[in-house]
Parts: structure tokens; C-alpha cells; sequence
């Protein structure tokens, strides 16, 4: 791909946002277009964004490696009619500790894209054509980090108002490279509608790629998932995948139990499992009641068996609680 083809885009303050981006990001019509690939907005109704919010999960995952490395970035916008509040977080997991290495949350004015990802301090965005996100770069001090999204691997959608989008990528620190597989995740949902649910990433090396996702809200211990995967040469499709809690901790600041270990089984019978959280990342929020609510990273592995084929696994859940 050629050079001139890609915008890249860089914002370092809050007041910059309004008078940068707008300008970098307007089509021929004079009208915004989006920093990414924006599915979501495709699929909502008369293009009425307010009252919305939008999340755009990256997630960098090595494979075949002994040593799994990943980088996860989060990406969310809550459009409201005074304007749009944005928060970026990224983190970095190597063997069993994760680490946040980047958070922010500002505000913009009203867009007419407020499902578009932006860039933010020292976190820079590469586009392509039709502003494909090619790379996220981040470069502070002694760390340099960029997640490339190169050749796509598979494309499923859970209906109105998301994607899930598996690339083949490599991770890049300093100079150092290292291949694996990126998952980009794209959802949205009313702002009085409870979070969307969990999302389950899982690979196999060369024979499997794997999503699920629990219904929006759903944070029960045993729930109905759907989920795609890509399976040696055939994609299949779980309508009804059951994803139990095979055995939870007490986390105290929280004041609940979370999750350590996982049952997976579809109605079908053609697949099952079970996974076992090897490294984790809690974000507990603030509340009135006994319980506090949460967001969890959680790196896992363990074992699909797909019509009999085991496959070892090892991957990533995105995990709330509230």
C-alpha cells in the first residue's frame, strides 16, 4: 500500500481535537467521515447518533509464541446532545501481569461521527483507504509501542449495532517485531441501556479463531453466548453457547466474586470447553450498594473441543459487572 494513501493523526491537547480533526477528517461533500471503520453507524436508524455510546475495542494477541504478549486498547465516546465525552485506555500483558500503560477521558462538541475513534496524546493513529485503522502507535519516554492490522482473517457481525473483525497484525516495540492475530471489536447501544455484555477472544494457532458475546447486560454466572469461529478451512457460526463459572474469588475492594475458570458448551453439542484465567486487571467503579461495579481483563487458556478435535487455546475476556 502506498504511503500516500494512509492519514496520520495526532492530537495532543483537548482544545486541538475541535480544530484538527474536522478538518482531516471531511469528504469531498464537506461532511465528517469516520477515523475507522464505522459499522455501527451504518446500521442505526436515521443516523441519529445523540443519546448514544460507542466502543471500539483493538486487541493485539501473539500466537504460537510460549510467551503470550497483549496489547488491548479501548476506545469509548458517550454522545449526548451538549457534546461527546471520549475516554482511551491501553494496556500491555506479558506472561502473567498486566499493566495500564495509557488513560484519558475528555470532551469534544457535538459531531455528526461521534462513533470515530480519535488520536490522544501520545497515542497516534495510521488510516488507510476509506479510513481502515492500519496501526495504533503510542510513544512515550522509553516505550514505543504499535499494533498493525494487516491482512483481515475472518468478519462476523452480531446484527444491528456491531462487528467483530480477526487481522493478521504484528506488535512492534522499539525494534523488535512480533506476529500475532488483532481482534477489532466495534459495538454501540443506547446510553440508558445496560453495558454490553461480555466478549470472549480465543486462538488456536493455525486451526482456530474464536469470538463470543453475551447478550448486552448479561452478567449472570451461567449465560447464553453467541459466538463465530474460524475452524481449520470452515467458519462456523454458535447460536446458543452456555459459558459457566466453574469457579470464582472473592475481591474484596469490590465487595463480590469474580470469575477464575470458565465452562463453554453449545446446545448443538458440537463444541466445548473450559478455560482458566491465568492474569487479570480490575477497574472497580464507585456505588451506594453492597456490591461495586467492575471491569475485568482477564488472560486465559485452555481447551476447545471442536467435534472432537482438542485444541488448546489461549486468549483474552473482556469482563463487567454491575
Amino acid at each position: 500500500m502506498e504511503l500516500k494513501s494512509r492519514r496520520v493523526l495526532t492530537v495532543c491537547c483537548a482544545s486541538a481535537v475541535a480544530l484538527i480533526l474536522p478538518a482531516a477528517c471531511t469528504g469531498p461533500d464537506n461532511t465528517e467521515r469516520a477515523t475507522g471503520e464505522v459499522p455501527v453507524a451504518d446500521s442505526l436508524d436515521g443516523g441519529n447518533f445523540e443519546s448514544r455510546f460507542f466502543e471500539r475495542n483493538v486487541v493485539f494477541m501473539t500466537t504460537g509464541q510460549d510467551s503470550a504478549i497483549v496489547v488491548s486498547w479501548i476506545f469509548e465516546a458517550r454522545a449526548e446532545g451538549t457534546g461527546v465525552h471520549h475516554g482511551l485506555r491501553g494496556w500491555l500483558a506479558r506472561s502473567t501481569q498486566w499493566e495500564s500503560f495509557f488513560e484519558d477521558e475528555w470532551d469534544t462538541p457535538p459531531s455528526r461521527a461521534p462513533f470515530r475513534i480519535l488520536p490522544r496524546g501520545e497515542v497516534r493513529l495510521v488510516m488507510g483507504p476509506d479510513d481502515a485503522l492500519e496501526r495504533i502507535l503510542f510513544s512515550a519516554d522509553a516505550r514505543e509501542l504499535e499494533v498493525a492490522l494487516d491482512a483481515p482473517v475472518a468478519d462476523w457481525g452480531e446484527g444491528v449495532g456491531g462487528s467483530f473483525r480477526i487481522h493478521q497484525g504484528a506488535l512492534h516495540m522499539g525494534d523488535q517485531s512480533v506476529p500475532g492475530r488483532v481482534l477489532d471489536v466495534n459495538r454501540s447501544r443506547l446510553t440508558g441501556e445496560l453495558p454490553t455484555g461480555d466478549w470472549i477472544f480465543l486462538e488456536g494457532g493455525a486451526a482456530l479463531d474464536a469470538v463470543m458475546q453475551a447478550p448486552i447486560g448479561d452478567t449472570e454466572r451461567a449465560r447464553s453466548f453467541v459466538g463465530w469461529a474460524r475452524y481449520r478451512d470452515e467458519d462456523l457460526e454458535w447460536t446458543d453457547v452456555a459459558v459457566t463459572w466453574a469457579d470464582t474469588r472473592a475481591l474484596e475492594e469490590a465487595r463480590r466474586d469474580v470469575p477464575v475458570a470458565w465452562t463453554l458448551s453449545d446446545t448443538l453439542g458440537d463444541m466445548s470447553g473450559s478455560l482458566e484465567a491465568i492474569a487479570s486487571d480490575f477497574s472497580i467503579g464507585e456505588g451506594e450498594g453492597a456490591r461495586l461495579p467492575l471491569e475485568a481483563l482477564f488472560q486465559v487458556r485452555g481447551m476447545l473441543v471442536i467435534r472432537g478435535d482438542s485444541i488448546p487455546v489461549r486468549g483474552m475476556i473482556r469482563h463487567r459487572q454491575h
